[in-house]
């Protein structure tokens, strides 16, 4: 916890403490897309709410991803999201 004279209660274990932590949290939150990720993500002062807002657009846009066998080599099997029963946008939370 950060307070207006610093780290309270406890130290910072590493020097980018606060990045690492930014890096689980996106990694974590994408994770619950279901599927492995491969690809960049490029954030400036982001939270939860814009990592879910990224995994729904990106579930919500026809052809921006594609779920590929995870045992396949490069070219390999791949399948059209509607296999996944995911042809449909995500709705929003409101």
């Amino acid at each position: 916890m950060i307070g207006e004279t610093g780290v309270l209660n406890n130290k910072l274990r590493f020097e980018d403490e606060f990045v690492r932590h930014k890096i689980l949290d996106a990694v974590g939150d994408l994770a619950l897309i279901g599927f492995p990720l491969l690809g960049r993500l490029e954030a400036t002062r982001a939270g939860h709410a814009l990592h879910t807002a990224v995994a729904q657009k990106l579930l919500a846009t026809p052809g921006a991803y594609e779920i590929v066998a995870a045992d396949a080599p490069s070219g390999g099997r791949s399948w059209p999201a509607a296999h996944w029963g995911l042809e449909s946008p995500v709705e929003s939370p409101a």
